[in-house]
């Protein structure tokens, strides 16, 4: 796997874990 690719990754899962919390703010909000 190349460094490139890694690093999508993680930012793809920071991402998703971001809007995971921003939906649960708004939901409980």
């Amino acid at each position: 796997m190349s460094a490139a690719c890694k690093r999508i990754m993680v930012i793809h899962a920071v991402a998703a874990r971001a809007a995971s919390v921003k939906l649960l703010k708004e939901a409980t909000a």
